[in-house]
Order: C-alpha cells, then structure tokens, then sequence
C-alpha cells in the first residue's frame, strides 16, 4: 500500500534531512553564542579597563567589525583560516558578533551610576572585580534585551556558513535542487522552523529579563 506523503508534506527522508540541519543550526548557534559572549565581555574589559594605547585597539577591532558587511567577513575567514569548517564557521560568528556583544554591554555600563564603582574601589575591590561582580550583574540585565536579539541574528546567521557543513539553510537548498516541485512547501517548513527558533529564545530572554529585574534598581 502506498503511502501519501503529502499528508505530512514531505517524504521521510527529507524530514530527516531537515532534522539533521536542524541540529547542526541549533548546535553552531549554542557553541557560536557561548563564544560571542566570552569575546564581547573580553572586548569590553579591554575597552573599560585598559589603558592607551590598548584600549585604542579594542575600539578599532568593534568599530571596523560593526562596518563591515557579513558575507565580506566570512568569505575572508573561509578563505585565510585554515580549519575545518564547523570550528571555522564558529571562530567568523563569534569574533563577528562579539563585536556588537561588546558594544552592547560598553552601552549598558555606561548607562549605571559611576558612584557605586568608586565606593567599591574604595571598599578595596580592583577594577576587574568592580567590572565583573559590580558593573557586570546590574548591565545584564538591561542589556538582555538587546543580547537575544543578537543571538537571533546569531541563529540567523548560521544560514550563511554552509561551506562544508549541512545546517538547516544548506538542507533546505538541497531538498530544492532535487525537486522544484517541492520549493514552496520546503521554504515554508523552513521558515516556520527558523520562527519557532527565534520565538523560543525571545521567550527564553524574557523569562531571564524578569528574573534580573531586581538587578536594575539603581542605589539611592
């Protein structure tokens, strides 16, 4: 008895082949988030606690990574960078998107009250742990929102680093090559798949806004 795959809008395997690309976005996005963090805070530490000319160099690196456009960049790493492609695609996304992480957070820090720095290093604290366990906790908060929506432009991102990897965009082009019949429905599963992705960790930022509210109130 044949089975009418068009109930379920596509057959098996290419459900498969979706679900395989799917787990690779969701990966390179896990891994490329994690890093783009490291190095956005990096980036900001150097940018606050540096002196000249170093901290020159931490505002050169964000102003010239925010002006230049993202396929110019990435078509540089696959060129010059020497490794396999995943470990590849993570070191572009995040040294990329690091650069916005860090304007973000250079934004939020700026925007808390200076006396509470300067009582805790007066209270003995150094300026690293003034940044860290001062600055740090009260601009995550205010940042969190700007933060989800440069992991969903992370996510999204992903779609571009196909070079040698089979991630949800790459799966989808395949699924299209092999038959232009199935083009629309492919895209639309495609797109519902990225919506649902970036809806849940809208939602994930949200339930993390509200829990570090407490965090925004400023000290009289």
């Amino acid at each position: 008895m044949m089975i009418d795959h068009s109930v379920f809008l596509l057959a098996p395997a290419d459900w498969t082949l979706l679900a395989k690309g799917l787990s690779m976005t969701l990966w390179l996005t896990l891994v490329g988030s994690v890093f783009t963090m490291l190095i956005g805070v990096l980036l900001a530490m150097v940018r606050f606690l540096m002196p000249p000319p170093f901290n020159w160099f931490g505002t050169f690196y964000v102003d010239s990574i925010r002006s230049m456009p993202l396929v110019l960049y990435l078509v540089l790493i696959f060129v010059l960078l020497p490794v396999p492609p995943f470990e590849r695609a993570v070191f572009a996304m995040a040294t990329f998107n690091g650069a916005f992480v860090a304007e973000i957070i250079r934004a939020a820090v700026e925007s808390l009250d200076e006396t509470q720095f300067n009582a805790a290093l007066v209270l003995g604290l150094n300026p690293v742990q003034v940044f860290l366990r001062v600055a740090m906790p009260q601009a995550m908060a205010r940042m969190v929102p700007a933060l989800i929506n440069q992991f969903n432009t992370l996510l999204k991102d992903t779609s571009l680093v196909s070079m040698g990897m089979l991630e949800l965009a790459k799966a989808s082009n395949i699924l299209i090559e092999r038959s232009w019949d199935e083009a629309f429905k492919v895209i639309l599963i495609v797109s519902a798949m990225y919506f649902v992705l970036c809806l849940l960790l809208s939602l994930f930022g949200q339930v993390v806004e509200h829990h570090l509210k407490p965090w925004t109130r400023q000290p009289a």
